[in-house]
This record gives structure tokens, sequence and C-alpha cells, in this order.
């Protein structure tokens, strides 16, 4: 019986493509599955930086700004940019994933914010911690000085 298997070509076929499938296609597609997740995870940083740079951007010194044309930050700056960030990334948290405020900075009339997140808890625990930082950029042009 194992002789005539072995002569058999259709033996030959199932453990190849038995083989083809364990090896190589259930592997690609778990991995496009992660990709999948990470690319998501990764707009949502994104639209949460783009929302904390608004938060902050309202949240600056109108009388600073009115008479020298600075901006300058309140107290309440980086509290409002991190809640904005945690509203806009409520999904992430879900998957408890915090988005964190991890820099402001002013260019000109341009607010920058970085939104950070660690992405680690998505992949399996041999992969190396994954940080993700997206910049969400707001223009202050309401207040004319």
């Amino acid at each position: 019986m194992t002789q005539n298997l072995l002569r058999d070509k259709r033996a030959i076929s199932a453990t190849f493509w038995a083989l083809f499938f364990g090896f190589c296609l259930v592997p690609l597609l778990a991995l496009g599955t992660e990709m999948g997740r990470y690319f998501f995870a990764r707009s949502q940083i994104a639209a949460a930086a783009d929302s904390a740079a608004l938060a902050a951007a309202v949240e600056i010194s109108t009388n600073t700004f009115t008479s020298t044309g600075q901006i300058a930050f309140t107290s309440n700056t980086y509290t409002w940019a991190q809640r904005a960030a945690n509203a806009n990334g409520e999904e992430l948290l879900d998957k408890d994933i915090t988005p964190r405020v991890s820099n402001i900075k002013v260019q000109g009339n341009t607010v920058m914010v970085a939104v950070t997140a660690d992405l680690s808890i998505l992949f399996p625990s041999i992969v190396p911690d994954v940080l993700v930082t997206e910049w969400g950029t707001a223009e202050v042009r309401a207040l004319k000085h």
C-alpha cells in the first residue's frame, strides 16, 4: 500500500499543497491581518494627533497673540490636547492602547502636536516594542494682531 502511494502522483500533490498552505499561505494571511490592524491603529493615532493639534491651537493665550502675534500656550493647553487625543482615539483605548501627547511645538502660526502610542499589544511577544508617533498640525488664523 505504501509503495502505491509513493508512486501515485496524487499523494505527492496533496503533500505539496499541505506543506504550501501550512508554511507559506497561512503565515502570509496572518501577516496581512496583523499589518492591517497596524495601519488602522496608525491612522487612528494620526486622527488623534490632528484633533490634539486643533485643541492646542484653540487653547492659546489670546492676549499674547493679539498684542504680539506670538503663540503662547496657557496652563490648560496640554490637558486639552490630551483630552482631544483620548476622545478621538476611543477605538485604541478599547484595545488598551493609550495615545499620549508627547510633544507640542510652534512654528510660525502653526501648532504641531506629536501623539505617541505603543502598539506592541497588537503583535505577538516576539515582535520588539512598536512605538508609533504621528504629528498633527493646526494653524492659528482666527485672531488678527
